[in-house]
């Protein structure tokens, strides 16, 4: 197992049993904010099990993907200043909602991959749909699975490189799970 997959195997432990512990769970999370548990486990073996099966189901897909085209990325810089103007875009990092406490692109709402199909419902097929991914490969899948559900092509972007090349270009972060947490 590489560094980097453990560390955030282990993060998203250590955030699942914090939300659990400290009764963080949909029901006393604010309406508006779009990160949500669907069932909180009922153990720490259950969770560490939820967590790395999510993990390896996001990581390693059944079949190959097609490539995403050209004309549905975005750059940092385009996002920044799509942000920097106020554009009514809509912003969603699918990434794990324990690695999306940690930094995330300011105004970005929070769709874990792995429940994208059931949060479906919460994304306009009438505005610019902006994806931040952990990787190329998981954005292949969302940008697949939004498409598959009769999305506008023209209106889903994904954000090239990710958070990572978000912070490495030095624009500013934000970090925290929603209020009441």
């Amino acid at each position: 197992m590489s560094k980097t997959r453990f560390t955030v195997q282990f993060f998203t432990v250590v955030i699942i049993l914090f939300l659990i512990l400290t009764g963080c769970t949909k029901n006393n999370v604010s309406e508006n904010t779009l990160i949500t548990q669907q069932t909180p486990p009922k153990t720490q073996s259950q969770t560490v099990e939820q967590s790395n099966s999510q993990i390896n189901e996001i990581s390693e897909p059944d079949s190959p993907l097609a490539p995403i085209p050209a004309n549905s990325k975005i750059t940092v810089r385009e996002l920044y200043q799509g942000i920097q103007a106020k554009k009514e875009w809509q912003i969603f990092d699918t990434r794990n909602y324990s690695v999306y406490a940690l930094a995330h692109v300011p105004s970005a709402q929070n769709i874990p991959l792995a429940s994208l199909e059931n949060r479906i419902n919460e994304i306009s097929k009438k505005t610019q749909v902006i994806f931040i991914f952990f990787n190329d490969e998981d954005a292949e899948k969302g940008w697949q699975i939004l498409i598959s559900n009769g999305y506008d092509p023209n209106l889903v972007k994904v954000l090239e490189g990710g958070m990572d090349q978000w912070e490495k270009a030095g624009y500013k972060s934000e970090n925290g799970l929603p209020a009441g947490c």
